[in-house]
């Protein structure tokens, strides 16, 4: 909703964690055409399985940024900020095509240190801003939960993909553990299915 509709426009997806890949599924199911920007080769890499269009291996600050939006073709319509980095908005605001939106999703902790840049003004462009509690006045979490139920159930919206790692029920500690490591993964499953009598 945020992003406005998505058929038909060119969509840079800026991050490369769980959000930025479930963004990613959502605007291929609805039918916008997908690149994402991540220095994480495990996102990357998901992202080609979850049908990004291209992947650009690098960061809005990168020296060959331009290098790198050049073999997208085209300004992307919508940039969506999946990130903490508070520089991104700078970068965004300059990047989007005239008259593009730009989607606000990854908190940088410290709001004002975001800027803005005369683009904003000069180019026509809209900059909203999304966490859980935005509803655009349509979505409930009912309606929500519906939507994206249905799209996983339809196979649509794959989700299978984004798990690392699957751990038995009986080894959170392991589990705390990896997350405490903060290496590269994406998402971690724990199977409650099979589970012991100890847990």
């Amino acid at each position: 909703m945020a992003a406005g509709p998505l058929e038909g426009r060119q969509i840079l997806i800026i991050g490369g964690g769980p959000i930025a890949q479930l963004c990613l599924r959502w605007c291929i199911h609805q039918r916008g055409t997908v690149s994402l920007m991540t220095r994480s080769s495990i996102s990357r890499s998901a992202a080609l399985r979850g049908g990004a269009s291209c992947v650009l291996d690098c960061k809005t600050s990168s020296p060959e940024i331009r290098e790198h939006m050049s073999t997208l073709g085209v300004m992307p319509d919508v940039i969506i900020d999946c990130t903490s980095d508070a520089s991104v908005l700078s970068w965004a605001l300059g990047s989007v095509a005239d008259y593009g939106r730009i989607v606000l999703v990854g908190d940088p902790g410290e709001p004002r240190d975001r800027k803005f840049t005369s683009d904003l003004l000069l180019r026509g462009l809209s900059v909203c801003g999304v966490h859980d509690r935005c509803t655009f006045n349509k979505w409930t979490d009912e309606a929500a939960a519906s939507v994206f139920f249905s799209a996983l159930n339809s196979r649509s919206f794959r989700t299978d993909d984004l798990v690392s790692r699957t751990y038995p029920s009986s080894s959170i500690c392991e589990l705390y553990e990896t997350l405490a490591s903060r290496g590269e993964m994406l998402g971690l499953l724990i199977d409650w299915q099979n589970q012991t009598e100890s847990v």
